[in-house]
């Protein structure tokens, strides 16, 4: 039988079971429309960004202690301070970051038996294990991107004084690197720890490591880099 975790506990240290899911739609693209004068049909725009997916699981829980266990799940569950890694035993190669709608409804049909209904929100993309790996490198290095998605990946770029970091024919220029900078292309940011690093780095927008390959260099102070690739899919 399936499970989930969240938060880092699993769904069977509570002894819920899932019954059935109502799979994760994929996710929709923004998309706006605009009526031009004189012309017929309306105007498609599509942003560059997807909205949030839905999905409900389907559990039961049987047990002598009914009233506790019910107070538990709700502790694991309800207590929310944003998005949390959300696994499905279903999909073992991939995970999601997610957060409960808020819709935890508990149906009894006995005084040991209850029906569980959960309801996640969850952002569009699937998140691949491999891509959690950190990849080192220390020159000139082609890495490749097994899905079909562009990925938004964390890297830590380390060395001294001035630099150029070059992703295929994009370059992202830092200054007055001290030890090292972190750049965080999912969160849209740049920083060492807690301290903001924004004005130390120039470049069109955040590194992207698109579908297939990929090639990334570095010059002048920056020694190696260290990067978490974060292949992902919907």
């Amino acid at each position: 039988m399936s499970y989930i975790t969240y938060k880092g506990r699993s769904s069977k240290e509570f002894s819920l079971h899932i019954s059935s899911s109502n799979p994760f739609d994929v996710a929709q693209p923004e998309i706006t429309t605009q009526s031009v004068p004189g012309r017929d049909g309306e105007l498609v725009m599509i942003g560059n960004r997807y909205q949030n997916v839905i999905g409900t699981y389907y559990c039961f829980i049987k047990s002598n202690q009914i009233e506790q266990d019910i107070r538990n799940i709700k502790s694991w569950i309800l207590p929310n301070l944003g998005y949390d890694i959300l696994f499905d035993s279903s999909d073992s190669n991939y995970f999601r970051y997610a957060y409960p709608t808020g819709k935890l409804a508990f149906m009894k049909r006995t005084s040991r038996l209850y029906e569980i209904e959960i309801e996640f929100s969850c952002k569009p993309f699937r998140y691949s294990f491999l891509g959690q790996k950190p990849i080192g490198i220390n020159k000139t290095t082609t890495i490749y991107n097994p899905e079909k998605f562009a990925s938004k990946p964390y890297i830590k770029v380390y060395g001294s004084g001035n630099g150029t970091l070059n992703i295929n024919q994009n370059g992202w220029n830092f200054k007055g690197i001290d030890g090292y900078i972190e750049l965080d292309s999912e969160l849209m940011n740049t920083f060492r720890g807690t301290a903001s690093q924004n004005q130390k780095v120039q470049g069109n927008g955040y590194p992207q490591l698109l579908a297939g390959k990929s090639t990334l260099s570095f010059s002048g102070g920056i020694s190696k880099i260290e990067l978490i690739p974060r292949w992902c899919t919907l």
